[in-house]
């Protein structure tokens, strides 16, 4: 017997219309690069070689560094370990009662 759609909680159906939207908004995100790469090709042409030899470097070093350049940093992780010898800090207790009786 088949089961009805209402004895499934949301949670587990798929939603058909978010698909469809993903989809449609990644095609929009490839449809916008392309545009602008149709507007930077003619664009380029009108520009001084100066200007396109910048442009060309650019272009270049984005396509050769691009797992540098896209890289997460993760800004909140904690310094590296300094390196100077460790002495007494600011978190260093005061020698207690006894300790001073022992030296």
């Amino acid at each position: 017997m088949p089961l009805s759609l209402d004895l499934i909680h949301p949670q587990w159906r798929i939603d058909t219309l978010r698909l469809n939207s993903e989809d449609d908004s990644q095609n929009d995100s490839v449809n916008k690069f392309d545009e602008l790469l149709t507007e930077l090709s003619s664009r380029y042409k009108t520009w001084p070689l100066s200007k396109k030899e910048i442009a060309t470097s650019m272009i270049t070093k984005l396509l050769t560094e691009s797992d540098a350049l896209f890289e997460p940093t993760n800004l909140m992780s904690r310094p590296p370990k300094s390196k100077k010898k460790r002495g007494i800090t600011y978190t260093a207790l005061d020698p207690s009662r006894f300790e001073f009786g022992e030296s």
